[in-house]
């Protein structure tokens, strides 16, 4: 009964009690900003679940979903005190026996909340977009060679960056699962992993179409960052940091190293 007394006053004091009203108040606000963007934000960055109308148990599945892990027996939990950690560092999770965090912090205790990430995915998943190392390909479809050629956003637990993403061939059909294209750490690899996953798909010369894609996702962050221009809303700033950050890890990219 005491333990269940301290988790009820936790999340009344700390977790759900303040914190369902900050994500009300952040899909309120996006749902503030002008039609243009609002449809710029959907159909090239994935963000359509933001502008679906907020309802209480749309609040509820956000203020969760941003506080559940998968545990040892794939069940999804909450993680009283431990979501309290922010994101950066290099720290991890540790689900093998419930969830901790371990091991040894110079001041504040911080983790990843998800590895791989980059900007676009941590402002999609949990509404704020810190720079990050990598950056990876929006969702995009194009032709090249008479095929066509798509990139998706599916990360999974078990993805190791930088590593050569899953490529399904279907006939005259490439999906490429996700698409590394910056790394601040090894600038070389995300050529070096496009040409490995494309020759695999049979694509062979495709380095024209990896500087599109790059070309296309810079293009896409310079359009929003020029929609932004002159609105005066308080998201703009959370907005403005999401194309900046993501630009800044797109750049980090530069010669091939083979793999």
């Amino acid at each position: 009964m005491r333990g269940r007394a301290f988790l009820e006053q936790y999340e009344r004091d700390f977790s759900w009690g303040p914190g369902h009203h900050e994500v009300e108040s952040f899909l309120e606000a996006m749902h503030e900003l002008p039609e243009r963007i609002r449809d710029l934000l959907t159909k090239k960055f994935g963000a359509g679940r933001f502008f679906v109308p907020t309802t209480t148990e749309l609040v509820k599945n956000w203020f969760f979903g941003m506080r559940m892990i998968n545990a040892r027996d794939q069940r999804q939990v909450i993680m009283p005190i431990i979501e309290l950690a922010n994101h950066a560092g290099k720290g991890s999770y540790d689900a093998k026996s419930g969830v901790a965090l371990t091991g040894k912090f110079d001041g504040e205790v911080l983790v990843r909340y998800m590895m791989p990430t980059d900007p676009l995915d941590m402002f999609l998943n949990w509404m704020f977009a810190p720079r990050e190392p990598m950056a990876f390909s929006t969702e995009l479809v194009t032709a090249f060679g008479g095929k066509q050629f798509e990139v998706q956003r599916k990360f999974h637990d078990d993805s190791r960056t930088p590593s050569i993403p899953n490529v399904t061939v279907d006939g005259d059909r490439i999906v490429v699962q996700y698409l590394l294209l910056g790394h601040q750490n090894f600038p070389r690899v995300p050529k070096g992993v496009f040409r490995h996953a494309m020759q695999a798909a049979g694509l062979k010369e495709a380095d024209e179409l990896y500087d599109f894609v790059q070309f296309a996702n810079r293009q896409g962050f310079l359009d929003l960052l020029d929609a932004l221009e002159g609105v005066d809303l308080s998201i703009i700033p959370t907005l403005r940091a999401l194309a900046l950050n993501q630009l800044r890890a797109l750049s980090c990219h530069f010669g091939v190293r083979q793999v």
